[in-house]
């Protein structure tokens, strides 16, 4: 096996760590704080490690990072990373989001996770937290970042700033960094919803994971800067106030060390245990498998607590469902319906699009799309919060 298929290898195992990182924080101390889940002397001596578990998002920021300055750098059309992009969520995502609400529904009922049909609909737009739509899942969140990132990471590649790649993510950091600084000590910052669309919270994630793009593919000057845009990252959680009231600025920045340590020994080749089969599978359905777990997850584990289970076996259950539903998705759902998808974007594109289209025009239409779709957004949850909706 080749150098660069173990770093391949490392980059699909890394994402199911990230995956199972998640999972386990969910059917263990989250599950735990929301509904009990028994006596277990495992999970207490395990509790310290596990209230960590809900920074599993955040490696998947920092893989997001460096998946995109990979792919952007060997881009040749524009509408090659929208269908591309659209293909990879749309359809599995949109299946996770009928399946979550009808099981739950129907099926495997959680209390207090309830949303109406037309909710859920709307949760295909994957942007519907910004209009004050509830998630059928709490995890969706996260797709809502993501979104964002794959917009302006577009934008900055389609106007020619990613040809040197740290300067735009430092940028981005150094912005974040002032505003966590105004924050701290001046008690003023960007007004919350910008800061949210820009992205702030979590731009020193995925630049960590730029920077560890160049660090594989840089000049010996570039990798340099790498290692400097790294550390201005980890500088601006530190100081920052942490998230969600979960953790402080110098626990984030601690957790992002650590993930940084593994991402670059992954994407290194030289992680065995990263590269290995079980977590290479682990990467393969890492998507549905986060997509899926959560409610679907509880209502198992509600029901099996109610026949007697409890403590590990109950958690145990959960993760060997979830693993199994994940599969069985990935197998006959995403993988079929990503390849169908993407060749209909294509046939649809070349349909509509004249192929004569100068590739410096067509990035600047779909710059100026993405511009547009952003300030839509921006009007209609400005309208809402006045409205009160």
């Amino acid at each position: 096996m080749t150098g660069a298929d173990l770093r391949v290898r490392g980059l699909d195992g890394l994402r199911g760590l990230a995956a199972l990182i998640v999972v386990i924080y969910h059917f263990t101390l989250r599950f735990d704080s929301q509904y009990g889940i028994g006596a277990s002397p495992l999970l207490q001596t395990l509790t310290p490690v596990l209230r960590y578990g809900w920074q599993g998002p955040q490696l998947f920021f920092m893989i997001s990072g460096l998946v995109m300055l990979m792919t952007l750098s060997r881009l040749q059309r524009p509408e090659q990373f929208v269908i591309a992009r659209f293909a990879r969520i749309i359809p599995t995502y949109w299946f996770s989001i009928a399946a979550t609400w009808l099981i739950g529904r129907y099926i495997l009922p959680v209390p207090g996770r309830e949303v109406t049909g037309s909710d859920a609909i709307l949760n295909g737009l994957v942007i519907h937290g910004y209009f004050g739509v509830p998630s059928v899942d709490f995890v969706y969140w996260t797709l809502e970042i993501e979104v964002f990132f794959y917009a302006w990471i577009f934008c900055l590649w389609a106007i020619g700033a990613l040809k040197r790649p740290l300067i735009s993510l430092g940028a981005w950091v150094i912005l974040a960094c002032i505003n966590e600084l105004l924050t701290s000590f001046v008690g003023r910052e960007l007004p919350w919803f910008l800061a949210h669309v820009l992205l702030l919270d979590y731009i020193p994630y995925f630049a960590i994971g730029g920077a560890a793009w160049v660090l594989q593919t840089g000049s010996s000057g570039e990798r340099r800067w790498a290692w400097a845009l790294i550390g201005l990252s980890l500088l601006t959680l530190g100081v920052s106030d942490g998230l969600y009231d979960l953790s402080s600025g110098p626990e984030n920045a601690a957790i992002a060390t650590l993930f940084t340590a593994i991402m670059l020994l992954a994407t290194s080749g030289r992680s065995r245990v990263l590269s290995s089969s079980c977590f290479v599978f682990l990467g393969a359905i890492s998507f549905p498998l986060y997509l899926l777990h959560q409610n679907i997850g509880y209502g198992l584990m509600l029901r099996l607590k109610a026949a007697g289970l409890s403590g590990l076996t109950l958690t145990l259950a959960a993760l060997i469902a979830a693993i199994l539903l994940s599969w069985i998705v990935h197998r006959w759902i995403e993988l079929p319906a990503t390849r169908a998808t993407r060749r209909f974007g294509e046939r649809r594109y070349q349909q509509w699009v004249p192929a004569s289209l100068p590739i410096p025009t067509l990035k600047r239409r779909w710059v100026a799309a993405v511009l547009v779709l952003a300030v839509i957004v921006v009007a209609i949850n400005r309208l809402l919060k006045l409205t009160g909706s």
